[in-house]
């Protein structure tokens, strides 16, 4: 497994030179760049210019990553042929789950994709068309969610599911109790101390606990890779009912449904 975390996104990352990148260095950036002004001031329009400028960027570094990977996995003395580069799954949460798409749409080098409560349609063109690999896509049921933000999320997931249930065989699993940000990778580790804005973050409803939720995650993702990349047919669906806390699956093929 290979993590990339992102330039200015990600508090620091130290680079082969001996530099070192902070998130910090991006709101410097902001005080000199007009349309990051505009957009931090609150202009909808230049947000969205960002956010164009933004779409191709982690998918580009993850197909340059891929393409490092294999160079290593061809040149490496140590790692030469330590790595199965011709099964490849990506998976992310949130925009890192948009950028997930956009690379199976531009890479075809990549071989199944796992979804996590993303808002796809902030990086995919509109008129995409559905992809070729298995999909599986996950969502949180938005418990800290007003209802009127539970409304504008319902859209976006439905507009998502729309789009990527083109993809055979697809997978979708609500789970419940959970907010956006219980998909994060860390989010057992940082609760109950994980903040935003300096405001704390609902992570779990209080009849479960991010270590579930992340056991729910990892559990399905895990299994789902293991089915399409390894052809390994894990226990069926209902064997892993226990761990669903209140999920919902379904599952569409142009086959037999695959069991997992």
């Amino acid at each position: 497994m290979v993590a990339i975390p992102e330039p200015f996104d990600t508090p620091v990352i130290p680079l082969p030179d001996g530099r070192i990148l902070t998130s910090n260095q991006m709101a410097e950036w902001c005080q000199h760049e007009t349309s990051c002004k505009k957009a931090i001031s609150g202009g909808e329009t230049a947000m969205q210019e960002i956010m164009d400028k933004m779409k191709d960027n982690r998918a580009k570094d993850m197909i340059f990553a891929l393409s490092q990977l294999e160079k290593i996995n061809r040149d490496n003395p140590i790692l030469a042929d330590a790595l199965d580069m011709e099964k490849v799954g990506v998976f992310g949460h949130s925009f890192g789950g948009a950028s997930s798409v956009r690379l199976a749409q531009l890479d075809k080098r990549i071989d199944a994709v796992a979804v996590l409560d993303s808002d796809i349609f902030l990086v995919i063109p509109k008129d995409s068309k559905s992809l070729s690999q298995p999909v599986l896509y996950m969502t949180a049921s938005n418990i800290d969610a007003s209802a009127q933000e539970l409304e504008e999320i319902s859209k976006n997931n439905a507009l998502t599911a729309a789009y990527l249930s083109g993809s055979f065989p697809y997978y979708f699993i609500n789970i419940a109790g959970t907010t956006h940000q219980s998909f994060q990778s860390d989010a057992m580790f940082l609760a109950p101390y994980i903040s935003i804005g300096g405001e704390s973050v609902t992570l779990n409803a209080g009849d479960t606990t991010p270590a579930r939720i992340t056991l729910v995650v990892s559990t399905y993702v895990l299994a789902f890779f293991d089915q399409h990349l390894k052809g390994l047919t894990k226990p069926c669906w209902a064997d892993l009912q226990p761990l669903i806390l209140k999920s919902r699956l379904r599952s569409r093929s142009k086959t037999k449904t695959p069991s997992l």
